[in-house]
């Protein structure tokens, strides 16, 4: 083990990149975060939730403060956790995004306090906010449970960077109590995700092909700031420093450029193939590449301030192809001559 990931005496410095990693080999489920302020809707993606005690029966959540979803739980006083089914792992990159349209086409319930509940899900809790407690970036969220929902199905698993399944297993221990095992092939996760890919490409080049006028001076500028942000967390042209800002930034930049047709089909076909878990394999991975997406996605919004649809083009081609051989380095599976077949966790993206 690498002294960067170990701590052999008291006060030794783990960095948040060791800690990112370490944490990443905990499996956890995931679930959306939900409140409602001031007529308004928020939501967000959250692994870092717990059940505290059960007299009163109280859970937390783990909230970025940078975050609008945390000020409209702080200042409302109410939220609701909405734990996902496997079939829901799109939702993952949408709610991790910042973008203005989370809610769009996901069915959705009014609680009593009129919080939207992921009518969906695997289970729903509905809380009251008793008491918040600083964390550093984050702040703790108390909350004790007033109604709690729960629905037939499978969890959405969340391991090392991927989203995944339950399996059933080959042994089983008893016909009633099956083995459940995660499974992982990484030969059809580099396929899938680079099957998604190349989807987003045919929707990228359908939105600059159905462009008939430049965009607004807001359009550009929603653009350029999550262009920009996405390059400013590359650091050392290689790496990213922060996963979760570099993936709002990814998911929001992208959601930005499909809105420009002002097509709700379009952008619900866009959030069904979950960019965001495709993007997050690859994104721990030191590469230059990285930085050379990031700077692609400048110079496309150059390219549609100046509405030349061909240089738009060749940047959404040359940014997929970038996409691809990182997605497919991240996913690969390790070779070594003790292999015996792959794990059992099967991933998405």
């Amino acid at each position: 083990m690498s002294a960067a990931m170990t701590s052999d005496s008291p006060g030794h410095e783990v960095s948040a990149a060791a800690l990112r990693e370490v944490m990443s080999h905990f499996a956890t489920g995931i679930t959306i975060v939900t409140a409602r302020w001031e007529e308004h809707d928020y939501g967000m993606a959250a692994t870092a939730i717990a059940s505290v005690t059960l007299e009163p029966p109280t859970v937390l959540a783990c909230l970025n403060r940078s975050s609008s979803t945390h000020k409209a739980v702080t200042s409302s006083g109410s939220f609701v956790i909405s734990i996902l089914k496997e079939e829901q792992a799109d939702l993952v990159g949408r709610f991790a995004s910042d973008s203005d349209h989370k809610f769009t086409d996901v069915p959705v319930v009014r609680t009593q306090r009129g919080e939207p509940l992921l009518a969906d899900s695997l289970a729903n809790l509905e809380c009251r906010v008793t008491s918040t407690h600083d964390a550093g970036t984050h702040e703790i969220v108390l909350g004790e449970l007033e109604r709690v929902h729960i629905h037939s199905g499978e969890p959405l698993i969340y391991y090392r960077r991927r989203t995944g399944r339950f399996e059933d297993g080959i042994r089983t221990k008893t016909a009633q109590s099956p083995d459940r095992e995660l499974v992982r092939d990484g030969t059809e996760d580099a396929d899938n995700g680079v099957d998604r890919l190349r989807a987003k490409l045919a929707i990228d080049v359908g939105v600059i092909s159905l462009l008939e006028c430049n965009p607004s001076g807001d359009d550009l500028a929603n653009l350029r700031d999550q262009a920009q942000r996405s390059l400013e967390l590359v650091s050392d042209r290689r790496y990213v420093s922060d996963v979760s800002q570099y993936v709002e930034a990814v998911t929001g930049f992208h959601e930005e450029l499909v809105w420009l047709c002002r097509s709700r089909s379009l952008m619900t076909a866009y959030r069904c193939l979950g960019i965001g878990s495709v993007v997050l394999p690859a994104i721990t991975r030191s590469d230059s590449r990285r930085e050379e997406i990031a700077l692609g996605r400048m110079a496309l919004v150059d390219a549609l301030a100046s509405g030349d649809k061909d240089e738009m083009q060749r940047h959404v081609v040359a940014q997929h192809r970038r996409a691809v051989g990182l997605q497919r380095a991240a996913v690969r599976p390790p070779q070594s001559r003790h292999s015996v077949g792959p794990t059992h966790f099967r991933g998405r993206g």
